[in-house]
């Protein structure tokens, strides 16, 4: 399994999901990426943008203040 990782700690709205969608359109359909963030919003954010983007959520840990979201790349539709 090769898993990519996107620190976007600090980064507010829209510029996490920006900088979110630049990865993942450069990654390898069957890819993983863990995302990490800390904008309130990303639990929101996240999800919607698998659907919007083909990506499955693997899972979503919370760690003190710290949101970790992995995600697969799925092949194309």
């Amino acid at each position: 399994m090769i898993k990519k990782k996107l620190d976007l700690r600090n980064f507010r709205c829209p510029e996490n999901i920006m900088l979110l969608r630049k990865k993942v359109r450069n990654m390898n359909f069957g890819e993983y990426l863990l995302v990490i963030s800390n904008d309130f919003s990303s639990k929101r954010d996240i999800p919607k943008f698998c659907q919007f983007m083909n990506c499955k959520l693997i899972n979503v840990e919370k760690k003190n203040s710290t949101d970790y979201h992995l995600l697969k790349k799925n092949n194309e539709m």
